[in-house]
């Protein structure tokens, strides 16, 4: 009984095994070419034992290895003998080797069948003679798809930009039509610009024209190939009987094109390689007075130079004046022309010092690639007078008004705010009445005195705004209430740059031991969200994407004056006992 069912299992095992090998044969492989040239491609045909099956993508992943996959197509057909009909199908796929010698193409699968491998052998291509006195590669024009390839220059110096041209002509309707970048030792080129299309006659032949134009920038000195881009499409053409036939897949590339890459000459080794430099620059006032802030636009636009070789536009500062460069804004266009890139540098500049400043030129060597030429794009120097501040002006102007009245023996001069006082004789009865006026006058003049003193010596210990300035004075007290000042009259211009710089200052006075670089430090050591909120958007009318017209000078000051209360409160700071006021008064 045993041996019966042992008998049985071994027969259903056999039958299984047969059916499998009959599965497995019925997926016919065949090539149309088993000998071919390296880059040469391969139709391999598989034909299917069921029509269905044509339905069913097929596994193409064993192929990868060895070979590209530049498309598949399928066909179907029927035929009728002696009133017997029979149907059959088929895969075409088209393949590239990758290696040179013997290959075996593997196996496809689809559900349960498999195809034969078939063997090849792949030679390596014929080098071709390339005297290449033209900078276009040749390319024969009577196929209805051909493409043209071109540079604008074969022999460019390293670092200059090259010019790629690309043109396809397509005398026939494509379908499913891919087209790959050129390379350039591994390196795709960049696009410049949309691509252009448009119709033209050749050899009385109407094709519709593709080109679009790329951009390189070759490294190193010596040959540079750039291979031509590949176009795959499908196609359909019409058969001997003008009747439409079966897509068919296409590649088309063309020869590729090899550049002698010139090294730079020496006086150019530290230049800037480019096909044009401009250079220019704007103010944002032409009067300059200590304390308010310029601003100064350089605008540098180059032809044919990457962004990333543009040199960095910034000032140094000087003991007339700080200056506080913002980030700079790069912009490319890409156009036929080739890559057009322009910097925009706007740095602040705050006069610490009356009198006469000069503002240095600005040079930049560059290396003409058209015509072998080194030249300068140079923004010469300026020369500006800086004017005192204006309560600087306004105290000496009032001075003078006052000073003959604290001496007892010199006479008035009569002034239109000052008018002379009659000397007739008066009544005995108002002599009191003058008296008291008299007294009442006088205390108001030695109040105004005080103040005109106090506030003429803040001006005399003036300190630059920001934190590079020079303190010429000693005494931290005076220092930390003259920048207090500063920043009062920064909330008052509502100039959010010069509000920056002023609090910062201000807080590095204070807390010397801080070393405040950030508005949000300064916010963090007075523990006020209101004033974090307000820094915040401070900040971000600066460096935000969007300008934005800020105007919130006052309320931050009310801000960091409640925030400074609440802080001494906290500390229990108490008021010295020499008799001075307030240190920060309101």
């Amino acid at each position: 009984m045993m041996k019966k069912y042992f008998l049985n299992f071994i027969g259903i095992i056999s039958l299984l095994m047969i059916n499998t090998v009959m599965l497995a044969a019925t997926m016919q492989a065949t090539v149309d070419q088993s000998n071919v040239v390296a880059g040469q491609p391969i139709i391999l045909s598989i034909k299917l034992p069921k029509s269905m099956l044509i339905a069913t993508r097929p596994d193409l992943s064993l192929l990868s290895k060895d070979f590209d996959v530049l498309g598949i197509a399928s066909s179907s057909s029927m035929q009728i003998i002696n009133g017997q009909s029979s149907t059959s199908a088929r895969w075409d796929i088209k393949i590239v080797p990758k290696k040179i010698g013997e290959l075996t193409i593997p196996p496809v699968y689809v559900q349960n069948y498999s195809s034969n491998s078939v063997a090849i052998h792949v030679s390596p291509a014929t080098p071709q003679a390339t005297t290449q006195p033209s900078i276009a590669a040749k390319t024969t024009t009577d196929q209805p798809i051909y493409m043209q390839v071109s540079v604008d220059k074969t022999t460019p110096y390293v670092n200059s930009e090259v010019t790629y041209n690309v043109k396809i002509y397509v005398g026939i309707p494509l379908l499913n039509a891919n087209l790959s970048l050129p390379e350039v030792d591994g390196n795709m080129l960049k696009p410049l610009g949309p691509s252009k299309r448009y119709q033209q006659m050749v050899n009385g032949q109407q094709y519709v024209v593709i080109e679009q134009n790329f951009s390189l920038f070759p490294q190193q000195a010596g040959k540079t190939v750039i291979r031509a881009p590949q176009l795959q499409a499908d196609v359909i053409a019409n058969d001997r009987y003008g009747m439409m036939g079966m897509p068919k897949t296409m590649q088309v590339t063309t020869n590729p094109l090899t550049l002698n890459v010139k090294a730079l000459p020496a006086v150019a080794k530290n230049s800037l390689s480019a096909q044009s430099v401009s250079l220019n620059q704007t103010w944002s006032a032409n009067t300059w007075k200590v304390g308010e802030p310029i601003t100064r636009t350089i605008t540098l636009k180059t032809v044919g130079v990457p962004t990333n070789l543009l040199p960095s536009l910034t000032m140094s500062n000087s003991p007339m004046w700080n200056s506080y460069p913002d980030k700079p804004i790069i912009q490319t266009d890409l156009s036929d022309q080739g890559v057009i890139s322009t910097v925009k540098q706007k740095i602040v500049l705050i006069p610490s010092q009356a009198g006469t400043v000069t503002i240095p030129a600005i040079n930049i060597h560059w290396f003409n690639t058209m015509t072998g030429q080194t030249k300068t794009a140079s923004l010469i120097a300026s020369t500006f007078t800086v004017e005192p501040a204006a309560n600087s002006v306004t105290l000496q102007n009032k001075a003078p008004a006052m000073m003959p009245m604290s001496v007892a023996s010199t006479p008035a001069t009569p002034t239109t705010a000052t008018p002379a006082i009659s000397l007739k004789p008066m009544h005995p009865l108002s002599t009191t009445y003058w008296l008291w006026i008299v007294s009442v006058l006088t205390m108001l003049w030695l109040l105004t005195m005080f103040f005109w003193w106090r506030q003429r010596k803040q001006v005399t210990q003036f300190v630059a705004l920001g934190p590079q300035g020079s303190h010429l004075s000693d005494d931290k007290s005076l220092d930390k209430k003259q920048a207090w000042h500063q920043v009062q009259s920064a909330c008052h211009s509502n100039n959010a740059r010069v509000i920056k710089f002023a609090i910062l200052d201000w807080a590095n006075k204070e807390w010397p031991e801080k070393h405040y670089r950030q508005l949000s430090q300064v916010s963090q050591q007075l523990q006020s969200p209101e004033l974090h909120k307000l820094l915040l958007d401070l900040d971000q009318s600066l460096y935000g994407k969007t300008q934005s017209d800020w105007q919130h000078g006052a309320e931050i000051f009310t801000a960091l004056k409640m925030a400074l209360k609440k802080n001494r409160q906290s500390k229990k700071v108490v008021k010295s006992d020499d008799g001075l006021p307030p240190l920060y008064p309101e």
